[in-house]
């Protein structure tokens, strides 16, 4: 090892000779603790169940708009196919009706030709 390297290790040794370790043994606070972690784990899943619960609460209701939305464009997209029938039948009754008016004016052009 470099000089560097030893160094560092020997101050962390001698940080380290500070320390006052805690011993393991029944703390008069940790059943006061306990029941505060148990508290708010408690908490924590009432959160949990509330979030869910607002969770399904939204996903009816945006399943319920698509499906008026659904209908609404349903509804639409028959409106505009009737009106697209409704465009071609009057498109259609013009064409015959010019066709004929056509026929009947090339009949007089040819019996002025006669």
């Amino acid at each position: 090892m470099n000089i560097a390297a030893r160094t560092i290790l020997a101050d962390i040794d001698a940080e380290l000779s500070n320390v006052i370790p805690i011993k393991p043994g029944h703390r008069p606070d940790a059943d006061k603790l306990a029941d505060l972690h148990r508290k708010e784990a408690h908490n924590c899943q009432q959160r949990i169940a509330a979030t869910k619960r607002g969770l399904k609460a939204d996903l009816a209701t945006f399943a319920t708009s698509r499906k008026a939305e659904k209908a609404r464009h349903d509804a639409a997209m028959l409106a505009l196919g009737e009106d697209e029938a409704w465009a071609r039948q009057r498109a259609a009754e013009a064409i015959a009706e010019d066709e004929r008016l056509a026929k009947y004016n090339r009949a007089a052009i040819e019996a002025l030709a006669e």
